[in-house]
């Protein structure tokens, strides 16, 4: 989302259209000076929405680009835990959301680099959904159904150039059966991947919630420590968007 239309959304909340129409209608009927007057607090008001935390999230969630089926709907598991950690830390004070916007912070870091790292994906799960189902079990029921054939030609004839082309192809099948192998242990590592970041954030949610509850010394160790934990997944997601393939 630009800046422009998160300036255009603002202006679309309700107290703020009450407070233009209020200026204006106090403008013309009272005293002209209370349009100015008017007008200001309505600009505070949407400066004070644009520059918020939940603001600045929600433009950052609208620029990320749609995924695949398959990998959206684990994506938004992980970005609705971003959104209950927003959501509570909107209704908190503005002291504990001063605390807590460090991790608020690295969470939407976090979360954008799992979307980057899907939409890397992308392409390799859409060479292994292209032409298979049920996991790719069929294709590879199929590939072996193949080299099956194949073998007993090759066992039967008695023609050595026939043999060593039908070995060849064996050879070929064989190849690709490894490579819908890699690329399905491949998503599985992603998933796995998902799964543990996923059950990070609950836990950095839980921690958030009962942070609001706590001050000093001891809730500044454990924005620190929230921290760490994020980092931590940050460092293990780097490792996977590097070598997916393991």
């Amino acid at each position: 989302m630009s800046n422009q239309s998160s300036f255009i959304t603002a202006l679309r909340e309700p107290v703020v259209i009450l407070t233009i129409v209020t200026a204006i209608g106090a403008g013309i009927f009272s005293a002209w000076w209370l349009l100015p007057v008017g007008l200001l607090f309505a600009g505070i008001m949407v400066l004070r929405i644009i520059s918020s935390p939940t603001a600045k999230v929600n433009a950052r969630m609208s620029a990320r680009a749609s995924l695949s089926s398959e990998f959206e709907e684990k994506f938004n598991r992980i970005e609705s835990i971003e959104i209950k950690m927003y959501n509570s830390a909107s209704g908190a004070s503005g002291k504990v959301q001063a605390m807590l916007r460090p991790v608020l912070e690295d969470t939407t870091e976090l979360v954008d680099e799992v979307h980057a790292f899907l939409s890397q994906m992308a392409t390799l799960q859409n060479f292994f959904l292209s032409n298979n189902n049920n996991n790719g079990q069929d294709e590879k029921f199929e590939l072996n159904q193949q080299k099956l054939a194949l073998s007993l030609q090759a066992q039967t004839t008695d023609d050595p150039v026939r043999k060593q082309q039908l070995l060849e192809e064996i050879e070929d099948l064989d190849d690709q059966i490894d490579r819908i192998k890699d690329v399905s242990g491949a998503l599985d590592h992603v998933d796995g991947g998902l799964a543990k970041i996923e059950n990070a954030l609950n836990n950095i949610l839980a921690e958030t919630i009962f942070l609001q509850g706590q001050s000093g010394s001891a809730a500044k160790k454990k924005v620190e420590q929230l921290q760490q934990m994020l980092a931590e997944e940050k460092a293990d997601l780097a490792t996977l968007r590097a070598n997916p393939m393991r």
